[in-house]
Protein backbone atom coordinates (compact mmCIF):
# COMPACT_ATOMS: atom_id res chain seq x y z
CA UNK A 1 0.00 0.00 0.00
CA UNK A 2 1.51 3.36 -1.31
CA UNK A 3 1.08 6.74 0.25
CA UNK A 4 -0.05 7.88 -3.24
CA UNK A 5 0.43 6.45 -7.12
CA UNK A 6 3.08 5.11 -8.35
CA UNK A 7 5.47 6.83 -9.92
CA UNK A 8 7.08 5.44 -13.04
CA UNK A 9 9.99 2.83 -12.24
CA UNK A 10 13.22 4.37 -11.74
CA UNK A 11 16.77 2.37 -13.24
CA UNK A 12 17.66 1.21 -16.02
CA UNK A 13 15.79 -2.03 -17.79
CA UNK A 14 17.61 -5.33 -17.77
CA UNK A 15 17.07 -8.72 -18.89
CA UNK A 16 14.26 -10.31 -16.93
CA UNK A 17 15.39 -12.14 -13.73
CA UNK A 18 14.59 -12.84 -10.39
CA UNK A 19 13.89 -10.04 -7.34
CA UNK A 20 16.96 -9.72 -4.94
CA UNK A 21 18.44 -6.92 -2.55
CA UNK A 22 21.77 -6.70 -0.85
CA UNK A 23 22.72 -4.04 1.31
CA UNK A 24 26.18 -2.94 0.24
CA UNK A 25 27.15 -0.27 2.84
CA UNK A 26 25.21 1.13 5.60
CA UNK A 27 25.67 4.12 7.75
CA UNK A 28 23.62 6.22 9.32
CA UNK A 29 22.79 8.42 7.00
CA UNK A 30 23.50 6.47 3.93
CA UNK A 31 22.67 3.23 2.58
CA UNK A 32 23.62 1.31 -0.70
CA UNK A 33 22.15 -1.57 -2.01
CA UNK A 34 22.00 -3.74 -5.08
CA UNK A 35 18.90 -4.96 -6.42
CA UNK A 36 16.88 -6.32 -9.03
CA UNK A 37 12.70 -6.13 -9.22
CA UNK A 38 12.38 -9.19 -11.62
CA UNK A 39 9.79 -8.77 -13.83
CA UNK A 40 7.88 -6.68 -14.79
CA UNK A 41 8.81 -4.68 -12.51
CA UNK A 42 8.76 -4.35 -8.12
CA UNK A 43 9.34 -2.43 -5.14
CA UNK A 44 12.11 -2.65 -2.96
CA UNK A 45 10.57 -1.74 0.64
CA UNK A 46 13.22 -1.31 3.27
CA UNK A 47 11.54 -1.94 6.91
CA UNK A 48 12.54 1.04 8.36
CA UNK A 49 10.94 4.41 9.23
CA UNK A 50 9.77 6.25 6.71
CA UNK A 51 11.92 9.98 6.43
CA UNK A 52 11.00 12.80 4.01
CA UNK A 53 14.63 13.69 4.37
CA UNK A 54 15.77 11.04 2.86
CA UNK A 55 17.36 11.11 -1.24
CA UNK A 56 16.95 8.22 -3.45
CA UNK A 57 19.20 7.26 -6.70
CA UNK A 58 18.92 4.63 -8.30
CA UNK A 59 21.80 3.87 -10.98
CA UNK A 60 22.90 7.56 -10.76
CA UNK A 61 19.38 9.13 -11.43
CA UNK A 62 17.16 10.55 -8.79
CA UNK A 63 14.07 8.65 -8.10
CA UNK A 64 11.35 8.87 -5.41
CA UNK A 65 11.07 7.67 -2.16
CA UNK A 66 7.66 6.22 -1.77
CA UNK A 67 5.84 5.64 1.96
CA UNK A 68 4.76 1.87 2.19
CA UNK A 69 2.08 0.59 4.42
CA UNK A 70 2.15 4.15 5.92
CA UNK A 71 5.40 3.29 7.77
CA UNK A 72 8.28 2.07 5.39
CA UNK A 73 10.52 3.49 2.78
CA UNK A 74 9.97 1.85 -0.78
CA UNK A 75 11.25 2.72 -4.34
CA UNK A 76 9.75 1.54 -7.96
CA UNK A 77 12.48 -0.31 -9.62
CA UNK A 78 12.48 -1.20 -13.52
CA UNK A 79 12.78 -4.77 -14.55
CA UNK A 80 16.20 -6.67 -15.04
CA UNK A 81 19.22 -8.43 -14.37
CA UNK A 82 21.85 -7.79 -13.47
CA UNK A 83 21.20 -6.04 -10.37
CA UNK A 84 20.43 -1.69 -10.14
CA UNK A 85 22.44 0.12 -7.29
CA UNK A 86 20.86 2.39 -5.36
CA UNK A 87 21.49 5.06 -3.11
CA UNK A 88 19.64 6.34 -0.12
CA UNK A 89 20.70 9.54 1.40
CA UNK A 90 19.47 11.56 4.76
CA UNK A 91 19.60 14.99 4.17
CA UNK A 92 18.43 16.39 7.80
CA UNK A 93 16.67 19.64 7.38
CA UNK A 94 18.52 22.24 10.23
CA UNK A 95 18.51 25.50 11.03
CA UNK A 96 20.80 27.43 8.61
CA UNK A 97 23.87 28.45 10.37
CA UNK A 98 23.33 32.48 10.14
CA UNK A 99 20.62 31.97 12.18
CA UNK A 100 21.57 29.68 14.95
CA UNK A 101 23.33 32.95 17.06
CA UNK A 102 20.51 34.47 16.66
CA UNK A 103 18.16 31.84 17.75
CA UNK A 104 20.40 31.04 20.87
CA UNK A 105 20.16 34.43 21.77
CA UNK A 106 16.08 34.55 22.10
CA UNK A 107 16.19 31.39 24.12
CA UNK A 108 19.07 32.71 26.65
CA UNK A 109 16.31 35.84 27.08
CA UNK A 110 13.42 33.52 27.07
CA UNK A 111 14.87 31.37 30.13
CA UNK A 112 16.13 35.03 31.50
CA UNK A 113 12.67 36.57 31.21
CA UNK A 114 11.81 33.27 33.21
CA UNK A 115 14.37 33.26 35.92
CA UNK A 116 13.50 36.98 36.85
CA UNK A 117 9.31 36.51 36.73
CA UNK A 118 10.05 33.38 39.18
CA UNK A 119 12.01 35.34 41.50
CA UNK A 120 9.34 38.12 41.59
CA UNK A 121 6.66 35.57 42.12
CA UNK A 122 8.94 34.89 45.20
CA UNK A 123 9.16 38.08 46.41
Amino acid sequence: MLERPAPEAAGLPGAAGAAAARITHEEEQEILIEATAGTPSGYLVLLDTFDRDWRVEVDGGPAPLLEANALYRAVHLSPGSPPGELQLQAEPRCMPAPLFPGFATLILGMLAVARLNASRSHS
